[in-house]
């Protein structure tokens, strides 16, 4: 893991914006809620049109601050990963250059390829995919449960009571299939 590490320190920027960039699109995602209800009190409730367009119109800039924000982690993102991956493989062919005869031997070619293409590519994805959507999950969490306390106190405790039962199960593990509880293979 270290080795890793070693790797990826040259990715740093990278590491550090995408947090950034993946809270900026959850922002705008998360606020967008709270605009269309503007609209419906302000805008259709009292009939008034300049206000359903203007909010309409902050809605759509949002939105495509939002959407340029996402490309721009998808870009981050995919660099950085693909770079690692990129640096991985090279370290990887440069360490098998140096094994004698009786260690290639000892390891097959056909391992060998698999070790530089397709355990380097997933070892790659997870990297892409952290830095993608590893926060994404957590911050609209926090960002939702702000927004459910700004609107409502009380809405917020069911809220929150009802987020405890829904993810208790996640902490328990999983029954053995055929057990009694779990229901029978036969």
């Amino acid at each position: 893991m270290k080795k890793y590490w070693q790797i990826l320190k040259k990715y740093q920027i990278s590491l550090l914006a995408c947090p950034l960039l993946v809270l900026v699109s959850v922002m705008c995602e998360t606020v967008q809620p709270m605009y269309m209800a503007d609209i419906i009190d302000n805008g259709v409730m009292q009939r008034d049109l300049s206000v359903i367009t203007a909010v309409g119109g902050k809605m759509i800039l949002i939105s495509i601050v939002g959407l340029i924000f996402s490309i721009a982690n998808v870009y981050v993102s995919s660099h950085a990963s693909i770079g690692f991956g990129t640096d991985l493989r090279t370290g990887l062919f440069g360490k098998i250059q140096q094994l004698s005869f009786f260690d290639i031997d000892r390891f097959s070619t056909a391992s060998l390829i698999t070790r530089l293409t397709s355990d380097i590519s997933r070892i790659q994805q997870v990297i892409m995919m952290s830095m993608r959507l590893m926060l994404r999950s957590p911050l609209m969490l926090v960002m939702a449960v702000f927004f459910v306390v700004r609107i409502n106190l009380e809405l917020a405790g069911v809220y929150i009571g009802f987020q405890r039962i829904l993810y208790s199960p996640a902490r328990f593990p999983l029954l053995p299939e055929g057990s009694a509880e779990g229901g029978s293979t036969e």
